[in-house]
């Protein structure tokens, strides 16, 4: 049984809330129906704050059992198997815990009368915008399965896409960890052996000696100022990323990157191509094909 948080307007128009239990959320939905209340939100209940239940916000299926998933399913559904018992087929012999509950959620939402598209539009962190609209699709047409490979091949593509990616940028960013690893190195333990030594010549040092000398006493001395600061910085671009504005000076400056944004150009505009063939084969309007594109790519 999940735990509900509920607000709802009673035969007498007062406003209540509380916490109820149900298997699902539309059989919270109808339970509150069926006694004349008007239902005005229902949210899954979230329990006191604890560090696993924070990581859990954080983790999401595995790329490659996600993907097994769907194509499970398709083909169960292309064979004629209800709904209801692919879902339970396929719970049982699921290894990752993140979609493992998240199948069994659906599966009781499912069971409690509602469409797998609105059931999994409760699981956001799990499927997506693209998954949602695409099976949203494919049920009014009645090709549910069709939709259902279409998203497989264009997850399984997307998914070597980045490890494409990944692989193209690891040495570049290697070098760069390990120039930055050695200048810290320099300036940390061997710059302090020839101090003394410059200080002795008694001869006025070049500017550039000065600064290095001066960063030197930096980190040997307030290192942990220096720590703090790059925390501080780093939370900053975080945030800054994370609003409109910011995200949009940062991915301009990735794209326009020499080299590395012409190799990213070519994978969004690859990812979006995909993204917008598959949502108008499964029978997704144009304009709201362009809208989803907008947000996943």
């Amino acid at each position: 049984m999940a735990k509900f948080n509920y607000q709802a307007k009673n035969e007498k128009g007062e406003f209540i809330k509380g916490v109820m239990e149900a298997p699902s959320q539309s059989q919270a939905h109808k339970f509150l129906a069926d006694r004349s209340f008007q239902v005005v939100s229902i949210k899954q209940h979230r329990d006191a704050w604890t560090l696993e239940a924070f990581l859990k916000r954080f983790q999401k299926p595995k790329p490659t059992d996600f993907n097994f998933f769907i194509r499970q399913l398709a083909t169960l559904l292309k064979a004629g198997v209800p709904i209801l018992a692919c879902l339970e087929a396929l719970q049982e012999e699921m290894q990752d815990k993140v979609l493992k509950n998240a199948v069994d959620g659906v599966y009781k939402e499912v069971e409690g009368g509602a469409s797998f598209s609105d059931a999994i539009g409760n699981y956001p962190k799990v499927f997506n915008n693209l998954f949602l609209h695409t099976v949203k699709a494919g049920e009014a047409i009645g090709e549910l399965d069709t939709a259902l490979l279409r998203l497989a091949d264009i997850f399984e593509k997307e998914y070597k896409t980045k490890q494409k990616i990944k692989s193209a940028l690891n040495y570049p960013l290697f070098v760069i960890i390990v120039m930055l690893g050695a200048f810290v190195l320099v300036i940390t333990f061997i710059i302090p052996k020839f101090k003394s030594l410059f200080m002795s010549f008694g001869a006025d040092l070049p500017l550039p000696t000065k600064i290095l000398l001066g960063m030197s006493d930096v980190m040997t001395k307030f290192w942990y100022l220096v720590l703090l600061v790059i925390i501080g910085v780093a939370i900053a671009v975080h945030r800054h990323y994370q609003t409109h504005a910011g995200r949009r000076f940062w991915d301009k400056l990735i794209l326009d990157t020499w080299l590395v944004g012409v190799f990213m150009k070519q994978a969004v505009f690859s990812t979006f191509c995909r993204l917008l063939g598959i949502m108008l084969r499964s029978g997704v309007n144009i304009l709201p094909a362009l809208s989803l594109c907008s947000e996943v790519v």
